[in-house]
């Protein structure tokens, strides 16, 4: 199964299933960890969080064609160069809260483009990506993290 972050209902019966003592098949991240990661990452495609580019024009490049337009998944401990080697100190009181600050951030990002079709935001791996790029992004970076808990 892979996630589609359009169908709202579909993933948050999914979310609902996710719970503080939910242990990862993989990585050190706890549950709220996860959700807040997902979150963070939102923010970089609706605008709130701007990032810089850490790769070549040409390396970026190279790395969209190879992950957004392929079928490729995210591979198992993947690391992201934004976490480090540990995850962060919870930024919510609690994973419901995470969870509804998810929910806000997705119900920010369609916004967004809803008003700004033509809008591009950067990763720091893949250069610029249009709201179809992002997309593709995070149902191949949700479907991961879903699996990382068991929870497709």
């Amino acid at each position: 199964m892979k996630i589609d972050i359009n169908k709202r209902d579909e993933l948050n019966s999914i979310i609902d299933r996710l719970f503080e003592d939910t242990e990862a098949k993989w990585g050190l991240m706890k549950p709220q960890h996860m959700i807040e990661h997902l979150a963070t990452t939102m923010e970089f495609s609706n605008g709130k969080m701007l990032l810089a580019q850490r790769t070549t024009e040409q390396e970026g490049k190279t790395a969209k064609e190879a992950f957004i337009y392929t079928e490729i998944e995210m591979p198992q401990g993947l690391k992201s160069s934004l976490l480090g080697n540990v995850p962060p100190p919870f930024k919510h009181p609690s994973l419901d809260d995470a969870k509804r600050n998810l929910n806000q951030e997705l119900d920010d990002f369609h916004s967004y483009f809803e008003n700004h079709p033509e809008a591009t935001f950067t990763h720091p791996r893949l250069g610029s990506l249009n709201h179809r790029e992002w997309v593709i992004l995070h149902n191949k970076h949700f479907t991961h993290h879903f699996k990382q808990f068991g929870l497709l």
